[in-house]
């Protein structure tokens, strides 16, 4: 993918995933405005996980760790015969499997739900085991949609499986606005079925264009599934894994009483906006040409790229980091703070937000280290790093709640990332032996200073406007918010253009020159 295409692609998915995390946004808003941090809350963040997570997993995990280095190679050999059968019997198996597992969902419904959340009432428990057995269709549907997904990725096309998730948060909006009043907390039913359907007819239409034809085919002696198959095995262990972290979560959380789910989820959710609108976007954009480099050996141009990702991370992700610790009372107040979400709940999520805040640069250049072994088709080390992050993870979760109550979930969350981070990058150098680890250090240590003096400034203006009373109403709040991001940004650019005058000239002619140029 040339370096401008590459940008202009950049852009667009900055502004659809924009768009998706506004109204993911609005969608928590709403369930707040009606549910606040309550035992019906929790119940619908409990009953809403198992579907949704297991949609994040295949995208974000097995198909995308699969599907684009493999089909990638499908299509720089000309094997579209190949490629198609291929697809059609991965659409048939995934069918079958969910299916399987849609019935082993029901049956041990109130088992799940129990699990996840031992310490809650059994009204909870009741009220989330039976959200949970109409969303179970769901989980076939997302999983159809994510193989998809994994097609329009190979093909570059990035736009249209974005839109999916904008029409999916418009659908359970628009159902708990109009319908919470018949159904109440049963109306995110409606509109998550609803919005899950429209997510996978979204991406028929542009497979189909690119010669996908439906066919019932069932051989999994095909060579290229099987290879497949071998590939998923690490990728489904660690998403074996990858289930146990969140369900200790909440299952700790729920002994913190009625509403501490909810608490966690809102935090985690308004921490995890930076990451999904520039970390994700940058990590997934650039892994087909990660993936395109590494078939062809071009290991030299592949270091430069990472190193080029890793860096954007950092002037995003580091800034957005400060502010949400430093602004996290406003901010949540702003988002959340109406109906039956009240200053009580604002105090304990902002709280919450500060743990999340600080792994956030480390879980973007995560998401971005874990392409690249994709790219290599080892799926083995980044398993084996999972696993030994989530054993500590869990174990620091057990620990810190003791310690410092609910915080030390998120807290132990974010230890937990340092740690992956320095593991993949200790290993991926060990690999490719071009990783600038001093360079990465000195850029990471500057940036830190400068968004720290930035954020702070910013810091002491949101204080004065609680101070003179200007917060009182949402118009106040948005001018607090909205001022203080403003300033960090103005301030932030300013110094990073005086402290490195030729490093963003570089970055900017890297930008217009395009990578393919640029990274030689």
């Amino acid at each position: 993918m040339k370096g401008k295409k590459l940008l202009s692609i950049s852009f667009i998915m900055i502004l659809i995933t924009l768009t998706t995390r506004i109204l993911g946004f609005v969608r928590e808003e709403v369930i707040a405005y009606f549910f606040g941090t309550t035992f019906v809350s929790d119940a619908i963040k409990i009953s809403t996980y198992i579907p949704l997570t297991i949609s994040n997993l295949l995208v974000a995990g097995l198909l995308s760790a699969i599907f684009i280095p493999v089909f990638t190679d499908f299509l720089v050999g000309k094997k579209e015969d190949e490629m198609w059968e291929t697809f059609n019997i991965l659409f048939n198996i995934i069918g079958f499997i969910f299916i399987i597992l849609s019935i082993i969902f029901f049956v041990f419904s109130k088992e799940i739900v129990h699990l996840m959340a031992p310490h809650a009432s059994d009204e909870m428990k009741n009220l989330a085991t039976t959200i949970f057995i109409y969303l179970i269709p769901q989980i076939l549907i997302l999983a159809w949609a994510s193989l998809l997904t994994g097609l329009h990725n190979t093909y570059e096309s990035f736009v249209i499986p974005a839109i999916g998730g904008v029409l999916y948060n418009l659908s359970i909006v628009f159902s708990l606005i109009f319908l919470v009043k018949y159904f109440g907390a049963y109306a995110i039913i409606y509109g998550a079925l609803f919005g899950s359907i429209l997510q996978l007819l979204i991406l028929i239409p542009f497979s189909i264009k690119k010669g996908w034809r439906y066919k019932f085919i069932f051989n999994i002696k095909n060579p290229y599934v099987k290879k497949i198959g071998l590939l998923a095995i690490p990728i489904l262990i660690n998403s074996t894994f990858g289930y146990i972290t969140p369900i200790f979560e909440k299952s700790i959380g729920s002994s913190f009483g009625e509403g501490a789910i909810s608490s966690l989820d809102y935090s985690y959710k308004v921490s995890q906006l930076p990451l999904g609108i520039f970390a994700f976007v940058i990590s997934l954009v650039i892994y087909p040409t990660l993936s395109q480099l590494v078939s062809k050996g071009e290991i030299e141009r592949l270091g430069k790229t990472v190193q080029f990702g890793l860096r954007l991370i950092l002037y995003l992700m580091i800034p957005s980091a400060l502010g949400l610790i430093l602004l996290s009372f406003p901010i949540v107040r702003l988002l959340f703070e109406q109906g039956m979400f009240g200053g009580s709940s604002t105090l304990v999520v902002s709280n919450l937000l500060i743990y999340y805040s600080i792994g956030i640069p480390f879980w973007g250049m995560t998401s971005l280290l874990v392409k690249v072994f994709y790219s290599f088709k080892d799926t083995i080390t980044p398993v084996i790093i999972s696993i030994v992050t989530i054993v500590i993870q869990i174990s620091l979760y057990i620990i810190n709640s003791k310690l410092i109550g609910l915080s030390g979930i998120p807290l132990g969350a974010s230890i937990a990332s340092i740690l992956q981070f320095a593991l993949l990058y200790y290993f991926l150098n060990k690999k490719m032996k071009n990783l600038n680890l001093k360079e990465f250090l000195s850029r990471f240590s500057f940036i830190s200073i400068y968004s720290l003096l930035a954020v702070t400034i910013s810091y002491f203006i949101s204080k004065y406007f609680d101070k003179n009373g200007l917060t009182l109403s949402k118009i106040g709040q948005i001018y607090q918010v909205g001022t203080a991001i403003i300033v960090t940004l103005i301030i932030y650019f300013i110094i990073l253009f005086i402290r490195d005058y030729k490093e963003i000239k570089l970055e900017m002619e890297r930008i217009r020159g395009g990578l393919d140029e640029k990274v030689k």
